[in-house]
């Protein structure tokens, strides 16, 4: 077996995007991507709130008000050369988001992505029978195709009047979806059928797995 190494890159610094709209957020993951982007994690509108609910010490860091964040890390081995990526990456994405944070600080970093961790596991403690349901979740499309993909899921959550969490590796083209679902009523565990063969159709359709 051969295996290929990378140098481990002796400085990282997190950028963290606020967008208005799923939309906007995905029309942008491809611009961050081409900017030299080494993650580039999504957290949705439900997840940024579950976490706000739960954790009162990541107030400070998750915005309220967002329909979507990104936290997309960019490193490298010296300051000047992760700071030219970031300049490139926040003219591509332009007016896309409304507000940008740029963290070089590690803790701060850890604790980024560890609200983002931290907060999945506490999806199902919404009150009431329908709970997020993981049945689509692995789907992958190109992330030239990601806001493609978004408003087909959008529109199929319309369709069947269902609410979805959204999160996950935008920039990978791979987002957690979860739809929320009453899985011991049989109308329920049949619109789950139903848009599972709607949500891979999509996919498929566009190129992804």
């Amino acid at each position: 077996i051969t295996l290929r190494t990378v140098d481990i890159p002796k400085i990282a610094a997190v950028v963290q995007l606020e967008f208005d709209s799923l939309d906007k957020m995905a029309r942008a993951v491809p611009l961050i991507v081409d900017c030299g982007a080494s993650a580039c994690e999504l957290m949705g509108r439900d997840l940024i709130q579950i976490a706000r609910d739960a954790f009162v010490q990541y107030h400070d860091i998750l915005n309220p008000n967002s329909e979507a964040s990104l936290l997309v890390e960019f490193n490298g081995q010296k300051v000047d050369e992760i700071k030219t990526k970031i300049e490139t990456m926040i003219l591509a994405v332009g007016e896309l988001c409304y507000d940008r944070k740029i963290v070089y600080d590690p803790e701060i970093q850890k604790r980024l992505f560890k609200c983002r961790k931290d907060a999945v596991p506490l999806l199902s403690r919404r009150k009431g029978p329908k709970q997020p349901i993981p049945f689509i979740e692995d789907v992958s499309v190109d992330n030239r195709k990601l806001a493609e993909y978004l408003a087909g899921l959008q529109k199929i959550g319309e369709k069947y009047s269902v609410d979805m969490v959204y999160y996950g590796h935008a920039g990978d083209g791979e987002i957690h979806v979860r739809p929320y679902l009453d899985l011991s009523d049989p109308a329920d565990l049949k619109k789950m059928t139903e848009i599972a063969e709607e949500v891979f159709t999509l996919a498929l359709s566009l190129g992804g797995s």
